[in-house]
């Protein structure tokens, strides 16, 4: 008897505006484009400054 293998989770994209030019999956990107990420990457092109930073950590270094 075999047990059915856990399913794979997906991750999540989330839709992201660049600050400045950027290549992405090979792609090169304009700055304004729009593209989709996984939160790790949005964190990193947020540190970065390739894009804004999401509105938690924008709050958190306000304080």
């Amino acid at each position: 008897m075999t047990k059915d293998a856990a399913p794979k989770q997906v991750a999540t994209k989330l839709d992201v505006t660049l600050l400045k030019p950027h290549t992405h999956a090979g792609t090169r990107y304009a700055t304004g484009d729009k593209i989709q990420v996984t939160e790790p990457e949005r964190d990193w092109l947020a540190g970065a400054g390739i894009i804004n930073k999401p509105a938690a950590q924008a709050k958190e270094g306000a304080k």
